[in-house]
């Protein structure tokens, strides 16, 4: 068996998609199982350069005029490789890439996404992007196939059958890799209350009201100090934003960080106000290390955050500066709150094993090798 992944940008040390691969990829590295990765990334020089290829491109910007012509073409190539390689796997890494696969990996369901835009007064700017009409029917072609189809998160599969109730889908929840290190209270009483938000897309994952609280907190002469880790491809306006409002010496733009942990084990807390997330491995990465974490009610951070009678409760949607800043301030007071709240999210995050993950996609593999051996084509 040889396994096809179609991923739109590869890279592990960059991109969530690849970086959740990588220990798949692994396995099948010991296991002697031959894959190929396709993606849009031309410039890829890391780990897996061997097994990698330049096989479509990506115009973000125009994506609404590209999006189907390369849709279509990659499917095209994807077919003529099933037909060279009759007995392997197409593993399509989110779903919107090709139309012709055998297993689908959905990060999220887009149908559930937009209920979210709707949410943040958004409803008019998702009209007027075809992309997600395009988006919408590409996802209702796949499943309406059956394919087997891996969710990241019980969230996501949730929105799946209830948008989607003929999906043949099983959940399979994303993992980080074990913490070699581990985040410890060192801040001395009247310091600096350092927090951290990680992002490459600022606006959808809450940056707006994180930096009307920096603005409350300059108001009330608090030390607070935000570091955003990340490049946004609209940078030149959040530079202007954080200039305007008055808070450039409260906000540090960091830009990429390769060891995002390295970054997060500098601060006191990470803020991250996202506005949608199926799974959010940064929850994952940043509890696996003991950092505490505050934002709003989405993804898996619902499941590893508690319910204890004075820690903040995370915000609802959508999150204002106000809410934002009440969090933050009480964590800011409360040393003690921060080190309990650590704690318990590392112990959280050590139930989502890395070992299950990869083992758990194997066996989709094996079933789906099962399956198309038996089909009329191949047998």
């Amino acid at each position: 068996m040889k396994i096809l992944y179609l991923l739109p940008f590869f890279d592990e040390d960059r991109n969530s998609f690849s970086k959740l691969l990588a220990p798949i990829l692994d396995e099948l590295i010991a296991q002697k199982i031959p894959f190929e990765i396709w993606s849009s990334n031309s410039s890829y020089e890391g780990s897996y350069r061997d097994y990698h290829h330049k096989m479509f491109a990506i115009n973000f910007k125009y994506e609404f005029l590209t999006f189907l012509p390369t849709l279509f073409l990659t499917s095209i190539k994807v077919w003529r490789w099933k037909r060279r390689n009759p007995d392997g796997l197409v593993h399509n890494v989110g779903g919107g890439n090709s139309l012709v696969s055998d297993v689908i990996t959905s990060h999220a369901c887009h149908a559930q996404y937009l209920k979210q835009k709707i949410v943040y007064g958004e409803l008019g700017r998702a009209i007027l992007n075809p992309i997600h009409a395009m988006v919408i029917c590409t996802e209702y072609f796949n499943f309406r196939q059956k394919l087997k189809t891996i969710s990241v998160s019980n969230y996501n599969t949730h929105g799946i059958k209830t948008y989607h109730p003929k999906a043949d889908v099983i959940t399979i929840e994303n993992a980080s890799p074990a913490a070699r290190r581990s985040w410890r209270k060192e801040r001395l009483k009247n310091s600096v209350f350092k927090i951290i938000f990680i992002s490459n897309n600022h606006r959808r994952k809450g940056l707006e009201p994180l930096l009307d609280a920096m603005v409350m907190a300059k108001k009330r002469n608090l030390s607070w100090q935000l570091s955003i880790i990340g490049q946004d491809p609209q940078q030149d306006y959040w530079s202007r934003k954080v200039s305007e409002l008055n808070i450039d010496d409260k906000v540090t733009f960091e830009g990429h960080q390769a060891d995002v942990i390295d970054a997060m084990i500098k601060h006191d807390i990470l803020c991250f106000p996202s506005r949608y997330e199926s799974f959010g491995m940064i929850f994952t990465e940043a509890a696996s290390i003991g950092l505490p974490v505050f934002g709003t009610d989405v993804g898996i951070l619902s499941k590893l955050y508690p319910s204890w009678p004075h820690l903040p409760t995370l915000c609802k949607h959508p999150a204002s500066g106000e809410d934002i800043f009440q969090g933050l301030e009480t964590f800011s007071n409360n040393d003690e709150l921060l080190e309990s709240l650590g704690s318990e999210l590392q112990q959280g995050a050590s139930l989502f094993s890395l070992e299950s993950m990869v083992e758990q996609h194997l066996q989709v593999y094996q079933g789906e090798r099962q399956r198309i051996k038996a089909s009329p084509i191949t047998a």
